[in-house]
């Protein structure tokens, strides 16, 4: 009659494995599954620095450093401004590359000089990739050839 109990038991442990666990780690596999295929389509790209301002950034008036927030929903084709309203919706200010023309390709420069600092070091005058890289990221670069 004991082991009867602990076979009741265990089967109780089943049916719950069953019937309330097994659903559930499917629905959470197919939420991963859908997020993954959506961050291939919904692009986000925001920050803020000293590097790059648009044209018609007023610096006495809005200050040196730059925010900025680009979305795109078609996996990167075309890119907007948008804004957080009051109510934390987002609001589209207009054409990415219309209202911050460069900044796109500023993020991709940095992100390149980013990557080839990580993969080979620290750039100095000889290193005519890093001063390609630093050039890409919107860096002006001398070199003394006095030396």
């Amino acid at each position: 009659m004991k082991n009867m109990g602990y076979f009741l038991l265990l089967g109780v442990f089943v049916a719950f494995i069953i019937f309330a666990y097994v659903p559930q780690k499917q629905e959470l596999t197919r939420i991963k599954q859908r997020q993954a295929e959506r961050a291939k389509i919904e692009l986000r790209e925001s920050g803020g620095g000293m590097l790059y301002t648009p044209p018609n950034w007023d610096v006495e008036k809005n200050g040196k450093y730059f925010n900025y927030d680009i979305r795109s929903w078609n996996a990167g084709k075309d890119w907007y401004a948008v804004k957080f309203d009051d109510d934390w919706g987002i609001k589209i200010l207009g054409d990415a590359r219309e209202m911050y023309p460069g900044l796109l390709e500023h993020i991709r420069g940095m992100q390149t000089l980013t990557d080839y600092v990580e993969k080979n070091g620290a750039i100095d005058g000889t290193d005519s990739l890093g001063l390609e890289a630093l050039s890409g990221a919107g860096f002006t670069v001398k070199v003394d050839t006095t030396q």
